[in-house]
């Protein structure tokens, strides 16, 4: 089980991957083949320690030794050099033995898409600014193995993906230019060819990772057409093989907000040797220079990059969460740790439901094929999934990491605590690689161009197939529904307006795509969850989700008297377990466990021992730790007098899922006669007038598949799939019972 954050002082010090239990979640959920699991695992594991004890605190260091300039040498001659702090050059070191540069492969087979993102975002908890240089480097080596000269290729390859620091080179991507910005078809970079060779003239604004070794350019060729179409992508060393500076001249570096441990810079380049890209037979006769193709060859690159930003957020986002949680749980105010307020405690809850909903969506992106039918519905999901992706989880890391400086209040604002960089770094990913409006303008490209919709619409269905075996998760799944069914008319609607309105409402459209995918992906979650271990945790995360994003409450929810944020505290930010099952009358039950570690966890009366429920320490109940069963079950403990019972507005029967064409629905859940409930393992007594529930299949959901290879045996437990009343009711209503 997970430890109380009152048990940490800061998160630097941590094993970062082992105190995140929903990293390791997403890992089991997205490779379910357990050779693949256990590689990743291998892979990934090493880095939380490697992370949280020795990259962070050397990131807080950087951070205020951000790397110089320096001009000239002793002689007055120009030195051209970019100077780095010690601690920014041991990460680097650090992170390159490890193996962290992304490669196709390791060992021989293939490393999974999702274990290289976990890396990432273990990294990215840390310090962005040495994942934005070690992310380019590993899609510049991406693009020099593709399109590279043979006569190159090889070294520099071996160069960009080398484990010894001595020998690598690092990689960056040079697009922007003062006039142009976002409208890289107004660049003027130019390319002149020489021989096999080609030199590059121009200026370059925006330059991240200036002082690497390799740089992919976007240039035009003298006599290309104006626009995208007229560009071409080059490969440009920093240093020729004499060891002469290649014609680079580093103008300034550039005063940044954030992200301060790597360079950027502005450049000129003066008549630079340069290397076309393109495949092997059109390198040396120039004609990949003006096949119209040259700015599909650096999106690639920038693609990758997107969804390196991406994680970016992600990264950002669960720092905060982390750093914030501790925090709480240490700081007192008015008699009571702060955590206990209820405030706080739907800060902190809202901060991981919106965490965990980035984090399923932008790990999607890296294992798309996973989920479809073949390769090319892959690719379509993961073409327009990036951009929403992107979208998301960098607007989520600015405004989290705001509320986090207020969770920290006065020394959040301060530099000499860890919120502050979060703060600033955060808004640096808004703007690298396309803004929120470039993004929705490229979400729109992709559904005109490729009908890129269409697989990610099909993806929420296939999430609704999913979840429509549980009355657990009714509730979302409505939402869900009716989210794709709101998505289905806005396109329908748009497809028959004028282009001035697609491009007014592209952001609001793009928004409503997030929306409706990141829900559905947590449903997903939660179906996958309840079919394995038949825990209902992620079933609350993905109703509080979808309560926040696409069922606007009334009066903000004042009327409504929502628990939901205080009774996920608990199982939420503490990864306890609860889950929905059925007793021997056929009444619903809620069980919960303190969490469980690597999937193992306390069931039965050790986990109403190790919670605590209900009969001890007021202070520590969770309030989902209240056991609710049949007045049939075996009542081996009752609270004492006065805090006995509550009443609970149960839910009766919601209708099938009936499908029409491609859009769902699902009736509401509707109101029925109270029962009497008790606390820990008392028993609940239904009352005469409650309705019976109709029966409904018992079939176990692991008795069908059997036990996972190398998981410990588990006796079979009542299917979640009964009907109502819904056991949302009991984790809303069954409130704090605890002894004096």
């Amino acid at each position: 089980m997970l430890p109380d954050y009152s048990e940490y002082e800061s998160a630097i010090g941590l094993d970062w991957y082992e105190v995140d239990p929903n990293l390791r979640f997403t890992l089991d959920r997205l490779l379910p083949d357990a050779d693949d699991r256990a590689f990743a695992e291998e892979l990934v594991s090493q880095y939380g320690d490697l992370v949280g004890k020795r990259i962070a605190p050397r990131a807080e260091v950087t951070d205020k030794h951000g790397p110089e300039l320096r001009r000239y040498d002793a002689w007055g001659q120009d030195a051209n050099e970019v100077v780095h702090h010690a601690t920014w050059l041991e990460n680097k070191a650090d992170l390159r033995r490890s193996g962290f540069i992304a490669v196709p492969t390791r060992d021989g087979r293939a490393v999974p898409g999702p274990a290289i993102a976990a890396r990432a975002y273990l990294v990215c908890q840390a310090e962005i600014a040495i994942y934005c240089a070690l992310g380019m480097t590993s899609g510049a080596a991406g693009i020099v193995s593709l399109y590279a000269p043979p006569s190159v290729r090889d070294d520099l390859v071996s160069r960009l993906t080398s484990l010894d620091p001595e020998q690598a080179w690092e990689g960056g991507m040079f697009l922007t230019e003062r006039q142009g910005g976002s409208d890289v078809g107004a660049n003027t970079t130019r390319a002149v060819q020489d021989g096999d060779e080609w030199r590059v003239y121009g200026e370059k604004f925006f330059c991240s990772n200036a002082d690497a070794e390799v740089f992919i350019v976007l240039a035009r060729p003298d006599g290309a057409p104006d626009g995208v179409r007229g560009l071409a992508t080059f490969i440009v060393p920093r240093v020729l093989p004499d060891g002469r500076d290649n014609h680079f001249h580093i103008k300034r570096l550039k005063p940044k907000l954030g992200t301060r441990g790597v360079p950027t810079a502005e450049i000129e380049i003066d008549g630079a040797l340069a290397w076309l890209a393109g495949r092997p037979d059109q390198s040396e006769t120039g004609d990949a220079a003006r096949d119209g193709r040259g700015i599909n060859r650096m999106m690639e690159m920038v693609n990758g990059s997107r969804f390196g930003v991406a994680v970016m957020g992600l990264g950002n986002h669960r720092r905060s969460f982390l750093e914030s949680a501790i925090y709480a749980a240490q700081r007192e105010q008015f008699g009571n740790r702060i955590d206990s307020y209820p405030l706080v405690r739907e800060t902190l809850v809202d901060m991981l439901v919106e965490l965990e909903g980035s984090v399923a969506m932008t790990f999607e992106c890296a294992a798309a094929e996973r989920a479809s039918g073949t390769a090319d519905e892959g690719r379509l999901l993961r073409r327009i999934l990036v951009p929403l992706a992107k979208i998301r989880a960098t607007r989520e890391a600015i405004n989290w990491s705001n509320l986090a400086l207020e969770v920290l209040g006065g020394n959040g604002y301060m530099e000499d605590w860890p919120i502050a960089r979060q703060v600033r770094d955060a808004h640096a990913n808004t703007i690298w690689e396309g803004t929120e409006n470039i993004l929705a303008i490229d979400v729109r490209r992709a559904m005109k161009g490729e009908a890129a919709h269409e697989a990610l619409l099909a993806r929420v269905e296939q999430a609704l197939d999913a979840a429509s075996p549980h009355d657990a998760l009714a509730r979302p799944a409505e939402s869900v529904a009716t989210g794709l069914k709101e998505a289905r008319e806005a396109i329908a609607h748009l497809e028959n307006t004028s282009d001035d309105l697609q491009s007014l409402h592209s952001g609001r459209f793009a928004h409503l795509l997030a929306d409706v995918i990141e829900c559905a992906l947590v449903l997903d979650e939660a179906a996958w969850s309840l079919e394995r271990d038949g825990d209902a945790r992620k079933a609350l995360v993905a109703r509080r989700l979808a309560d926040r994003r696409l069922t606007p409450p009334r009066a903000r929810g004042i009327l409504d008297d929502d628990r939901a944020a205080l009774d996920l505290f608990e199982p939420g930010s503490r990864r306890r377990s609860c889950w929905p099952s059925r007793s021997t009358s056929g009444n619903p039950s809620i069980r919960t466990s303190t969490g469980h570690r690597r999937g193992l966890r306390t069931t039965g009366r050790a986990a109403s021992r190790s919670s605590g429920a209900c009969t001890r320490r007021r202070r520590s109940i969770s309030p989902l730790a209240c056991r609710i069963t049949s007045s049939g079950s075996r009542s081996r403990r009752r609270c004492p007098p006065g805090e006995t019972d509550r009443r609970l507005p149960w839910a009766t029967t919601r209708a099938p899922w009936p499908r029409s064409g491609t859009a769902w629905s699902a009736s509401l859940p509707t109101a029925t006669p109270s029962s009497r409930v008790s606390c820990g393992d008392g028993a609940r007594e239904s009352s005469a007038s409650s309705p019976t529930p109709p029966a409904t299949s018992t079939t176990n959901p692991s008795a069908r598949r059997g036990n996972r290879p190398g998981a410990p045996s588990r006796s079979p437990r009542p299917s979640s799939t009964s009907s109502a009343p819904d056991f949302f009711a009991s984790c809303h209503d069954v409130l704090w019972c605890s002894t004096s």
